[in-house]
């Protein structure tokens, strides 16, 4: 586990995020250790959050926050993720605070002054990219789904447009230590607290990135049943 200094008021809040690799952070008495988990998330997660919190001499009921990365990313891993935290904060009555995965890629490191016209990846399928584009600071960005040529066109586009070089982060493009998206998430959610930005647990999604293949399956047997179509049983 790892130590980074943070600014702002004393605050204990857990950070999450399964999205591509399983890590954890801990954001108490001002600084932040990070965990990252050995394997799959249904098997790393609870050992990686137990040993942030035994370490801090913490009981998961004195938290006052539980960040979570929302994705795109990993299906599996991202509902793994969110089912652990959402029932930590169910059982203990903690606020929640959802952190993108394209955020996670943008953040610039302390003193670093953000670059834009920028692209932000997150975990896809192979030869498939969820990507962010975003001209400035300012901008809510446009979203897309591309394959390696449809990046490619985006980032001559905004480069036409913006008469400025694109720089991509995230997914595979970019270097994080071990922990270090995890860290990324609880700075991210210590922003999202001192701003307010917090829900219930009921208030939070899962951001696949696109619509999950079993709830496109789902309505093509609904719309099939419904033109009285017949059944194909699973086997």
């Amino acid at each position: 586990m790892s130590a980074q200094p943070t600014a702002g008021g004393p605050l204990s809040l857990l950070a999450i995020t399964t999205s591509v690799q399983t890590e954890a952070a801990l954001l108490h008495d001002g600084r932040i250790q990070t965990a990252a988990g050995d394997g799959q998330a249904l098997a790393a997660l609870l050992p990686a959050v137990r040993s942030l919190l035994s370490g801090a001499r913490l009981e998961a009921k004195t938290l006052d926050a539980i960040a979570i990365c929302t994705g795109p990313g990993s299906f599996t891993g991202l509902r793994i993720g969110m089912a652990f935290a959402k029932t930590l904060a169910q059982v203990h009555d903690l606020p929640m605070i959802a952190v993108s995965a394209f955020d996670v890629a943008e953040l610039s490191a302390p003193g670093e002054i953000a670059q834009y016209p920028l692209v932000a990846l997150a975990m896809g399928k192979p030869d498939l990219h969820y990507a962010r584009s975003r001209r400035s600071a300012d901008d809510k960005g446009h979203r897309f789904t591309a394959d390696r040529t449809g990046l490619q066109a985006e980032i001559d586009r905004l480069t036409r447009e913006c008469a400025a070089a694109v720089r991509v982060v995230g997914a595979d493009l970019s270097s994080y230590k071990a922990g270090e998206r995890a860290q990324r998430v609880a700075l991210l959610g210590e922003r999202a607290w001192r701003d307010g930005r917090v829900v219930r647990w009921r208030d939070i999604a899962i951001d696949y990135g696109q619509r999950p293949n079993a709830v496109v399956n789902w309505e093509r047997r609904q719309a099939r049943a419904a033109e009285g179509q017949p059944q194909k049983p699973r086997e």
